[in-house]
């Protein structure tokens, strides 16, 4: 099993079908879905995601979207709380 680290512009890519990267995201997701990776994204991301999908998708379809990426991905620590 793999950790794979994503970051905003390959979500991104993922969620909006209107995107260039739309194609080759999913085929990266099949890809690590039969790999078993774990995906990981950085906290900050999760902003970046979050402000520019909500423009897409409504404020509150991304957060339902940021609950369900949340519920099977990981979002590493940083060494403090903050």
């Amino acid at each position: 099993m793999k950790r794979v680290f994503l970051d905003a512009n390959i979500v991104l890519d993922l969620l909006d079908r209107q995107r260039p990267g739309h194609a080759a995201a999913l085929l990266l997701e099949e890809a690590l879905e039969a790999d078993q990776s774990n995906c990981l994204c950085a906290w900050h991301t999760l902003s970046i995601i979050e402000s520019v999908g909500a423009k897409v998708f409504g404020k509150e379809e991304m957060l339902k979207i940021l609950r369900e990426l949340l519920a099977s991905w990981v979002v590493p620590s940083t060494g403090t709380e903050a």
